[in-house]
């Protein structure tokens, strides 16, 4: 029979900084065998606390979790994300060493952070987010409403939105599997060609 320390060593060490994992909560998914509740417990708490807040005054807040190599960050972050995902959307934006491009890659990350489906959902965190805007939630999923989807939203958002026509149009476009991958595409940046399909879907050219 092995020993308690050779069982140990055959383990993955969560805070071993060879073998820990790259932190990236979506592709490294939470293993809640080996969570311990006790863990991060008072830092959990704190940052629950900040986003009850954020929900009741909509200021944002920035959160700056330091910490040595193997101290539990990544540990941290996957438990945030599986206590907190029914309450807030997560984004995982990786190192980028091109400063140039860092706009746009941080744009593509968190675009494609966006398209991933939380856990107990059938849906993705875009599309849970579109559904939850008074706008979508009166003119509901019909194709021929498209319009007045986006007109509901310039009247909610008075200050003004960057090409806000084209902007909210994409996203009505995201609900219709025809249209999706092309709204999908200009919402990363993506140079598209303008071509009949992708203006009779409100898509244009981006730079």
């Amino acid at each position: 029979m092995a020993t308690i320390q050779e069982i140990i060593k055959q383990a993955l060490n969560p805070f071993d900084p060879v073998t820990f994992a790259t932190g990236n909560f979506w592709e490294d998914p939470d293993n809640g065998a080996v969570n311990v509740k006790s863990i991060h417990q008072h830092e959990i708490n704190q940052i629950t606390s900040t986003l009850s807040a954020v929900n009741q005054d909509h200021r944002p807040r920035t959160i700056l979790l330091a910490g040595d190599s193997g101290s539990g960050k990544s540990y941290l972050l996957k438990r945030l994300k599986k206590q907190l995902n029914q309450q807030a959307f997560f984004a995982y934006i990786g190192p980028w060493a091109n400063s140039d491009r860092i706009w746009r890659y941080i744009l593509r990350e968190t675009v494609d952070s966006m398209l991933k489906v939380p856990e107990g959902e059938q849906e993705s965190q875009l599309l849970l987010w579109l559904k939850s805007l008074p706008a979508f939630k009166k003119t509901g999923w019909l194709l021929n409403e498209r319009q007045q989807f986006i007109s509901d939203l310039r009247a909610s958002y008075p200050g003004g939105i960057h090409r806000n026509k084209e902007f909210f149009g994409v996203l009505y476009d995201l609900t219709n599997p025809e249209r999706h991958h092309l709204a999908y595409q200009w919402l990363r940046g993506e140079d598209l060609v303008d071509t009949p399909r992708s203006l009779d879907a409100g898509i244009l050219r981006t730079g």
